[in-house]
C-alpha cells in the first residue's frame, strides 16, 4: 500500500537496504522514508489526492453522530482517531492506484 501511495504522489519508491520493509523515496537531492500510515505530513496530501480523484468519497458522522466515517467504494471506515483516518486514506489511495496498474 505504501508503495502505491508513494507512486500516487509522484515519487519513485524503493525498499530500504538497511530497514527491510520500509519504503524510501528520493527527490530534489533528498532521500527520506515514506510512511503515510504513521506520518500526517505524508497522509494529508493523500487525503487531498483522494478527495480530488473523481471517486465518490463521503466523510461524515454516522447516523447516530457518534463516530465519523469515511465511505469509499461501498466500504465504510470508522475514523474515530488519526491512526484510523490515515489507514483509511492509504487503503483508498492504494485501491485507486492498483486499478491504474491493472
Amino acid at each position: 500500500m505504501t508503495r502505491l501511495c508513494a507512486e500516487a504522489m509522484g515519487y519513485t519508491p524503493y525498499e530500504s537496504k538497511f530497514n527491510p520493509g520500509k519504503i524510501r523515496v528520493g527527490g530534489g537531492g533528498q532521500v527520506d522514508y515514506y510512511d503515510p500510515l504513521h506520518d500526517d505530513a505524508h497522509a494529508m496530501p493523500l487525503l487531498l489526492f483522494l478527495l480530488t480523484s473523481g471517486e465518490k468519497v463521503v466523510i461524515e458522522n454516522n447516523e447516530r453522530g457518534t463516530r465519523p466515517i469515511l465511505v469509499f467504494r461501498n466500504t465504510v471506515y470508522e475514523i474515530f482517531d488519526t491512526d484510523k483516518l490515515r489507514r483509511a486514506v492509504v487503503e483508498c489511495v492504494a485501491k485507486i492506484q492498483s486499478g491504474k496498474e491493472g
